[in-house]
């Protein structure tokens, strides 16, 4: 609904007083003219009606519009517009209501006559008066968006739709009457009881209504002159078969010569202005057609239409033209500039244990007719295949210049194999690793840059079993020289998965530092075990062992501890040494008390 508003200048036009001196007979004579004008009656008048279609389809949108003028010598107050539709017979204009007695605004319309229908309401503004106004400033001009009757079936009932016969309408507005007004006959558009005059007919029935969806090409990044297939199919949303008509093909730029066309056989109708149900289901409602083009010569962004021509009597004509539903449009880039890629990625193993070093290595190629400038790429972690600010940066590597690469066949210096070395992530599963190189100056298409999910490399990392030996302790801690005692220790499993049978090396040290490099004073087997990164920790995870041992003949501190022997999966195997259990070895055997 358009509001048109008048400013602040016609009050003070109206409060103006325009003086007149008459001379003869030493007499001066003062007209008051704006306070003549004050003292007027408004009268409004409804006209200028229209419709933006006069064939409809059934249900189908348009626009009715009206303009209601103030012919009298008074102020209008701010009034109500009521929008009638006359269905056939004797029209009769509404009972108006009488004028108010005071400024307040009247709302509600009056109740339809017979044959008529109330359609809906707008607000008019207040109409000042002047001598001085044209007809335009004293007008109101409303419209209201309606549709037109539906008797047809919506879902889910599907087509074949039944047929109605056209039926003629007729639309009329009536503006409530305003203080101080006298005359209200003129007040409808639609004036004369038994006539139609002042009603704008829509005749509704069984319309067509062509529409363009779908459009596509095979590939919307383009070299110069490289051939494409564009797309597009022509759907009959109305509820009255159409005629066989024609598919135009346009490049941007105005209503020049079409490209191409292509010729829509009559379709049936398809009954909604949206595919439910889906359209497929009733192919003799929609043409499916293409034709093969030429990008252009030149770099940069073009549109390509496909509009198809309307029909005798299609319902809905405000989709005519290239901005609406009868026409589609679609982009393409023809890229003149350099165009880098990241292609060929693939991984030194897909199977890798926590923490194993492997290598990621990709091709970066200029698919462009520019040479590109050096730059950067870099390479992500991704815990799925879908690209996003959660993945990880894991490293970045130098790209040279690279010459144009859109030649046949390929200069070896458009393309730069990159490698790196990485590292197994710490903690198992699967992980997908890519890499994006960065756009360069110039470059329009960069769609490409990073590589295509699909092509993401997945590589699936396993937990390895993590033995360790903690808690060592001796049985007595003050020893006589060769006196026996026990050592113990615990062998874990802090993995992921479960260990191998293997051996435990007991060891005697200097210092509380245990490692292979010390004196071996025994052995014992240590069982499989289970992994232990559980919660609760699995009881089997874990194996008490013991051994007997003999103090050394010489007196002085020493260490006991042990060291289990890595099994063949094992990726951290700094953690196999217990620390050292102190002893002091004296010269007598200890007296037990």
């Amino acid at each position: 609904m358009r509001k048109r508003g008048l400013g602040g200048w016609a009050a003070r036009l109206l409060g103006a007083a325009r003086r007149t001196l008459l001379a003869g007979a030493g007499v001066c004579l003062t007209l008051a003219v704006g306070q003549a004008d004050a003292q007027g009656v408004p009268d409004l008048l409804v006209e200028q009606i229209a419709v933006s279609d006069r064939t409809l389809g059934w249900g189908r949108p348009f626009t009715f519009r009206a303009a209601v003028v103030n012919v009298g010598d008074g102020n209008a107050h701010q009034t109500t517009l009521c929008y009638y539709r006359f269905d056939g017979g004797s029209l009769m204009p509404p009972t108006l209501p009488a004028p108010p007695t005071a400024p307040q605004l009247p709302t509600l319309c009056p109740p339809a006559p017979m044959h008529s229908s109330l359609e809906g309401d707008d607000t008019v503004r207040e109409i000042q008066w002047s001598a001085a106004f044209g007809r335009e400033d004293l007008t109101s001009r409303e419209d209201i968006a309606l549709s037109a009757p539906d008797p047809m079936p919506r879902p889910p009932s599907p087509p074949p739709l039944p047929s109605h016969e056209d039926h003629d309408y007729y639309y009329y507005a009536c503006v409530l009457p305003v203080r101080n007004e006298t005359n209200i006959m003129n007040n409808c558009s639609a004036r004369t009881a038994g006539s139609v005059d002042g009603a704008e007919r829509v005749l509704v029935g069984d319309a067509p209504d062509l529409v363009v969806e779908g459009i596509s090409v095979t590939n919307t990044v383009l070299g110069p002159g490289q051939s494409f297939n564009l797309r597009a199919g022509v759907v009959n949303r109305g509820v009255g078969d159409a005629p066989a008509t024609v598919l135009r093909y346009y490049p941007r730029g105005g209503p020049g010569p079409s490209l191409d066309t292509d010729r829509v056989p009559a379709l049936t109708a398809f009954g909604w202005p949206s595919p439910v149900p889906p359209i497929d289901l009733y192919p003799g409602a929609v043409s499916r057609q293409d034709t093969d083009l030429i990008a252009p010569a030149t770099a940069g962004r073009y549109t390509y239409w496909a509009c198809v021509d309307p029909v005798d009597g299609e319902s809905d004509l405000s989709n005519e033209g290239r901005d609406s539903s009868n026409c589609a449009a679609i982009d393409i880039v023809v890229a003149g500039g350099p165009d880098l890629a990241v292609q060929s990625a693939e991984v030194s193993e897909t199977d890798l244990l926590l923490g194993e070093a492997f290598t990621f290595s990709a091709t970066v190629v200029n698919l462009g007719d520019g040479q590109s400038a050096a730059t950067t790429l870099r390479y992500f972690r991704s815990t799925n295949a879908v690209v996003s600010d959660e993945d990880v940066l894991v490293d970045t590597g130098d790209v040279p210049e690279l010459v144009a690469g859109n030649t046949s066949p390929r200069s070896p210096n458009a393309a730069s194999r990159q490698e790196i070395q990485l590292n197994a992530p710490a903690t198992s599963g699967t992980y997908y690793y890519y890499a994006c190189v960065q756009e360069v100056t110039s470059e329009l298409v960069t769609g490409n840059n990073c590589m295509a999910t699909e092509d993401f490399v997945e590589v699936r990392v396993r937990g390895a079993p993590d033995l360790q030996v903690a808690s060592p302790s001796v049985s007595s801690d003050v020893l006589g020289l060769g006196e026996a005692f026990t050592l113990s220790v615990t062998v874990f499993n802090a993995g992921e998965i479960a260990s191998t049978a293997t051996t435990l090396r007991y060891y005697r040290s200097a210092d509380a530092i245990i490692s292979s490099e010390d004196e071996e004073v025994g052995t014992d087997p240590v069982r499989p075990l289970n992994p232990g990164n559980t919660d609760p920790r699995n009881e089997f995870a874990e194996s008490r062992e013991e051994i007997e041992l003999n103090a050394p003949g010489s007196r002085g501190i020493y260490y006991y501890g042990a060291c289990v022997v890595a099994v063949g999966t094992e990726t951290d195997t700094d953690n196999n040494c217990s620390s050292g259990a102190r002893v002091e070895v004296i010269a007598s055997p200890a007296l037990v008390v």
